[in-house]
């Protein structure tokens, strides 16, 4: 953040601006000299009042750039700082800026994630996918994607992107403002879930079964006796009496 001396500091004129006035000065020099006395007084507090205005100008301008510096200042530590990852990509997707926290969830420091294609992060099955979901962002239409991603120690993470294209006028080179949540911790919730769920089905499937086969042996248990033959899975077919 800019300190108050800096922010004071005098506001030096250009080249241009300093030539553009001495042309004006030599050009005004012959017909200050033709005026009155009277006339000259009266230019002179002209240009007192004119320096003041400038004066309080100056001034103003200093103020502006100095909330404008505290409020880059300001954005700046919010965006470092943020709790989601954020990465700023070019054209060529490749990483121009990062955070603290996308460095974090990488395990990499920011300079090996500055400078270098995002999808090389992705693991390799995903690294297509990953090159699609940024082929298919367009200005008016944000990227949503669920890409597995790898830290230094070849750890997999999941990763859901959200992606926007920047356009901006004065560049003919669009931008892509690319926030990134680790949502491995749901996924394995998930995998859990589909887990139990077919564990589940698998044991439904099982009692149903057995109850068939009880079923089926006491069908050819009552067959047996009909045929005055020994029963061979001693089920007692006689009828419960009531109580």
């Amino acid at each position: 953040m800019p300190n108050d001396n800096s922010a004071k500091a005098p506001i030096a004129p250009s080249k241009s601006l300093l030539d553009r006035a001495r042309k004006r000065m030599l050009s005004n020099r012959t017909e200050v000299k033709r005026m009155k006395k009277e006339e000259v007084e009266v230019l002179v507090c002209d240009l007192q009042l004119h320096q003041a205005e400038l004066d309080i100008s100056i001034e103003d301008l200093r103020e502006i750039q100095l909330q404008l510096a505290q409020a880059r200042d300001r954005y700046a530590e919010l965006y470092d700082n943020a709790p989601m990852a954020y990465l700023t990509l070019d054209k060529n997707f490749v990483v121009k800026q990062a955070n603290n926290t996308a460095a974090a969830i990488f395990d990499r420091p920011r300079d090996l994630l500055e400078g270098k294609i995002f999808p090389v992060f992705a693991t390799p099955e995903d690294r297509d996918a990953c090159h699609v979901h940024f082929h298919s962002v367009k200005p008016e239409k944000a990227g949503h994607s669920v890409i597995r991603f790898l830290r230094t120690d070849n750890d997999v993470f999941w990763g859901r992107l959200h992606t926007v294209r920047i356009d901006a006028p004065e560049s003919d080179e669009p931008e892509f403002r690319v926030a990134l949540i680790d949502i491995t911790n749901e996924k394995r919730i998930e995998e859990l879930s589909r887990s139990n769920r077919e564990l589940e089905n698998f044991n439904k499937l099982m009692v149903n079964r057995e109850l068939r086969m009880i079923e089926l042996k006491r069908e050819v248990d009552s067959l047996c006796r009909q045929l005055g033959q020994p029963s061979r899975y001693g089920f007692n077919l006689d009828p419960v009496p009531e109580s």
